[in-house]
């Protein structure tokens, strides 16, 4: 290679170089605008520098980060508690969910719907009953049998059709309707 070539190389590698460097700056470079002053007192002068074209200012685009994470499992022990005896535990098995069992025939001809469940699993004796209103939005109404709440712990003895409990909401008694129960069948043929 000649000392011409060599030399005509470097030159373009250096007007290369001041070539970015002058489209860097130029585009990097601080704006600096005049705002026009109406009385003409003072001038004001506002620098801004543009953003890099990668970065992307988010602040106001994006939702704020969440200061707690509510998918997480919960803290045991909690914060500034102490770790302790577990309390609340079903130790007779978790309570079976409520189902429609029955209704209610109150005053007026309203006829409500009687739900029920067992305390316990696999007691037999000891229900828990509620019923619902009757409008669009219904709303859950416990009842009573005599003096007891059928919706605490203990629960109110079974009732079965032509008993009466009283609609705590709106302290109507109402006659109750058990609806019968299919019970286990014998099908010959099914293995």
């Amino acid at each position: 290679m000649c000392l011409s070539t060599e030399l005509l190389l470097a030159a373009a590698g250096v007007l290369i170089i001041v070539c970015l460097g002058i489209m860097y700056f130029k585009t990097y470079a601080p704006i600096v605008i005049q705002m026009p002053n109406q009385q003409n007192r003072r001038s004001e002068t506002v620098i801004t520098t543009p953003l890099s074209p990668n970065i992307i200012d988010a602040r106001f685009s994006r939702a704020p980060e969440p200061l707690r994470d509510w998918m997480a499992p919960p803290e045991f022990p909690p914060r500034g508690g102490i770790a302790s005896i577990p309390i609340n535990i079903p130790t007779q098995g978790l309570p079976e969910s409520f189902q429609p069992i029955g209704n209610i025939s109150v005053g007026d001809g309203k006829v409500l719907p009687l739900y029920g469940r067992r305390t316990y699993y696999g007691s037999s004796d000891r229900w828990q009953y509620y019923t619902r209103t009757d409008t669009y939005n219904p709303v859950p109404l416990p009842l009573r049998q005599g003096n007891r709440d059928c919706m605490d712990d203990v629960g109110c003895p079974e009732v079965y059709s032509g008993d009466h409990l009283e609609v705590e909401g709106t302290g109507q008694r109402g006659k109750v309707r058990i609806f019968r129960m299919d019970g286990p069948r014998y099908v010959p043929g099914l293995l």
